[in-house]
């Protein structure tokens, strides 16, 4: 979080955490210039040859960047609307990887597939409750 903050302070609207290998959730940061920052502490795996459970759920961030002009013509950026899709990385003895939407595997695929959808939810609005699932509709 420190590091995180760090780069909100420096001006950064969205932060992208990588690296502990397992979801972390997100949250809204301020900084000491008063932008609102997205930040997520981590997106977990998108593809990695690791046989955990929940070191093969990981996700996809989707946000709208909207840019304002102010009475002065300064541009202002804004991170709107964030969005989450938990994926699973699905394999077969180390080969033939698949990138599946958790929401979208079967039970026979994933026992208790349901389960750790809801569990996943639960995990990621820890700080944002507002957070919204599932691929978004263009």
């Amino acid at each position: 979080k420190k590091w995180a903050q760090f780069a909100v302070d420096a001006g950064a609207h969205l932060v992208l955490g990588h690296h502990p290998h397992v979801l972390q959730p997100l949250e809204y940061l301020e900084s000491k210039q008063g932008h609102r920052a997205l930040v997520i502490y981590s997106l977990g795996n998108f593809i990695a040859a690791q046989d955990q459970l929940h070191r093969r759920v990981g996700g996809i961030l989707q946000v709208e960047a909207v840019i304002d002009e102010d009475l002065y013509k300064q541009s202002m950026l804004r991170i709107e609307n964030p969005r989450f899709v938990p994926t699973y990385v699905a394999f077969e003895n180390w080969r033939n990887y698949e990138i599946i939407p958790l929401e979208h595997i079967s039970e026979e695929r994933l026992p208790n597939a349901a389960q750790i959808v809801e569990e996943t939810k639960e995990h990621m609005t820890q700080l944002l409750p507002e957070l919204e699932f599932g691929e978004r509709p263009w």
